[in-house]
């Protein structure tokens, strides 16, 4: 399935959101599915979809259950802490690595 271009098409890939947040410019959103790809990313000034990340998977920087963002402010500390209750651990993201990284996406 193609990513969506704008927040208006965000209903194609969503089914139950479990967290929305807004950081800096960005409207983050935790998808609770059985897909992959359980973090989106769109720009909030003009709603385009930035990026997706984070497998539902059992190895590093992959999560059993949609997670938490801990830490969204982003401007100050450019690192997307995200915490798996489940697995009861920690994860960390560069989030200008992820957005510059085309693979993510």
């Amino acid at each position: 399935m193609e990513k969506p271009e704008t927040f208006s098409e965000i209903n194609e890939i969503l089914e139950y959101p479990s967290g929305i947040y807004i950081a800096d410019s960005l409207l983050i959103i935790v998808e609770d599915n059985k897909k992959n790809d359980l973090i989106y990313v769109f720009n909030l000034s003009n709603t385009e979809f930035i990026a997706s990340f984070g497998d539902r998977k059992e190895g590093p920087k992959e999560f059993t259950i949609a997670p938490t963002i801990l830490q969204p402010e982003l401007i100050s500390k450019p690192i997307l802490e995200l915490y798996d209750w489940e697995k009861k651990r920690n994860t960390a993201y560069n989030f200008n690595a992820l957005l510059n990284d085309t693979s993510v996406i």
